[in-house]
């Protein structure tokens, strides 16, 4: 028997990590609004340290951040970061005390209307934070 080429099989993709509310054993203020301006929504998400340590965030990629909207019945209606492209570069960021991290998109809901769930999520590693808000579109 003579093997002249084999090529393993892709593996699964790993799903996305289940982002995680560390502002309770952080101490982190966090804070996500969304408003509408015309036909747009603004979203600004904000993670600050109000502690006396630093705190240090590890990302996989140049990708801090992401929204993302759904309708109630959970179907997927924008992400931020689905048309982006990220540098595949493990970074760490490293917030001292008093400093903030601050994001803000517009995104323009065509053809949307109802309740939707808006959701603001820090991509890190160690410590991913997420928050979501319902809006009225």
């Amino acid at each position: 028997l003579t093997v002249l080429a084999w090529t393993p099989p892709e593996p699964e993709p790993l799903p996305p990590p289940i982002p995680v509310d560390t502002v309770t054993t952080l101490q982190l203020d966090v804070s996500f609004e969304a408003v509408k301006e015309g036909s747009e929504v603004v979203l600004r998400f904000r993670v600050a340290n109000p502690t006396s340590e630093a705190v240090t965030f590890e990302f996989s990629s140049g990708q801090k951040y992401d929204f993302g909207a759904w309708d109630a019945t959970g179907r997927a209606l924008w992400w931020w970061s689905a048309d982006k492209a990220f540098t595949a570069a493990f970074e760490s960021l490293t917030l001292r005390p008093g400093e903030a991290l601050e994001f803000e998109e517009r995104w323009a809901p065509v053809g949307v209307s109802g309740e939707i769930v808006l959701e603001a999520t820090l991509t890190s590693l160690n410590l991913p934070v997420a928050r979501q808000i319902g809006l009225e579109i």
